[in-house]
This record gives structure tokens, C-alpha cells and sequence, in this order.
């Protein structure tokens, strides 16, 4: 079981990494009892004032719709779900034009 202080070490280590900001928009589809959608989404998201959109479970064209109606800048998914919108011709109806890369748009060289 994970402690008040270990989430706080957590956040401690991520400080200064730069990874979102206040601008993005992030959709958060990861359970929030697992400790990437609880510390990476949400507290770091929060902590960097970040808009956050939730959906209490993955469903292809609702996810879809929100990324497009809310203008999601970031998406933190599992392989399975990456798999799915490498396939789905349904994606192809949508606007995800404002998901970016996050390293590459921050400068780094990969």
C-alpha cells in the first residue's frame, strides 16, 4: 500500500521535468487506483494546472469525441488502446489534430 509520502516523493522526482504545463489538455483514461493515472495524470497534472478530462472508462469514439471536442494536447495510453486507433477507420472521423508529441515538441532529440 502506497503512503501520503510516498506520492509526495513521487512528485518530488518529477519535479522540474517539464513534461506538461498549464496549456495541455490531458485525457485521462488510465484507473486512477494505479499509481500512472493517479501520480503522472492527475497529481502532476493538477500540480502543473493542466485541464484535465476523465472518462470513468475507455470507449473508443466517446474517448475519441472528447479529444476532439476538448482539444486533448496529451493522452497517456496503454498498448492495447494504441493498437485499437492504429486500426479503427472510426478514427479517421475525428479531429485529433491537437494531440502532439511531447518530446519532440519540448526540444529533445530522441
Amino acid at each position: 500500500m502506497l503512503t501520503h509520502y510516498n506520492l509526495v516523493a513521487n512528485m518530488c522526482q518529477m519535479n522540474g521535468l517539464d513534461y506538461f504545463t498549464e496549456n495541455d489538455t490531458l485525457i485521462c483514461v488510465l484507473p486512477l487506483f494505479h499509481i500512472y493515472g493517479l501520480v503522472v495524470v492527475l497529481n502532476m497534472g493538477l500540480s502543473q494546472g493542466s485541464t484535465i478530462v476523465t472518462m470513468p472508462r475507455f470507449e473508443l469514439e466517446p474517448f475519441l469525441k472528447l479529444v476532439q471536442d476538448h482539444g486533448v494536447t496529451m493522452a497517456h495510453l496503454v498498448p492495447p488502446i494504441v493498437l485499437l486507433l492504429s486500426k479503427s477507420p472510426v478514427v479517421d472521423s475525428y479531429d485529433l489534430s491537437k494531440l502532439q508529441n511531447n518530446i519532440l515538441r519540448r526540444g529533445a532529440t530522441r
